[in-house]
């Protein structure tokens, strides 16, 4: 895969990631979400799905 088809891939599904429309744990604002133990694993699992590039 060319370098700019891959940058533009990635860049169209981050902005996926970034609607609203779709629950997202980097959304999750309160204490107790952001400071649970397994938080930076659910992000690592979330992007791994929603943007596999």
């Amino acid at each position: 895969m060319e370098l700019v088809s891959m940058i533009q891939k990635a860049n169209k599904e981050l902005v996926e990631v970034a609607r609203r429309s779709e629950p997202s744990v980097l959304r999750e604002r309160s204490f107790e979400g952001l400071a649970a133990n397994n938080w930076m694993s659910e992000v690592k699992n979330e992007l791994s799905t929603r943007c596999p590039v």
